[in-house]
C-alpha cells in the first residue's frame, strides 16, 4: 500500500481519510459524469493547465458566463446573424 492511501474498509483508516479531507476546504467530488465527458476534461486539464482541474473548472465557468451574456445581447437585439461555413454575417434589421 502506498502512502496517503486509506483502506475505507477499515474504520480507523476510514476515519483518518476524513479528517483529512475535512482539512482540505476546497475540495469538490462530483458523481455521475458521463465517461467520455470526464476523459475529455482530464486531456484537457492534462494538456492545457498542467493538470490542475481547478483552474480548468475556473476557466469553464468563466466562459460560460460570457457565453450567456453574449446569447442574451444577440437575441435581445435588431441584428439578423447568418453563419456560413468558416463567416458570420451580421446585419441590422
Amino acid at each position: 500500500m502506498t502512502k496517503n492511501r486509506y483502506d475505507i474498509g477499515d474504520p480507523k483508516a476510514r476515519r483518518q481519510l476524513m479528517q483529512q479531507l475535512e482539512k482540505i476546504k476546497t475540495r469538490l467530488t462530483i458523481a455521475r459524469v458521463p465517461e467520455k465527458l470526464k476523459e475529455e476534461f482530464i486531456k484537457e486539464a492534462k494538456e492545457k493547465y498542467s493538470e490542475d482541474y481547478g483552474v480548468l473548472l475556473h476557466r469553464l465557468w468563466d466562459n460560460s458566463h460570457e457565453y450567456d451574456k453574449i446569447k442574451k445581447l444577440l437575441l435581445n437585439s435588431s441584428l439578423k446573424i447568418k453563419i456560413e461555413k468558416d463567416k458570420i454575417i451580421i446585419q441590422k434589421v
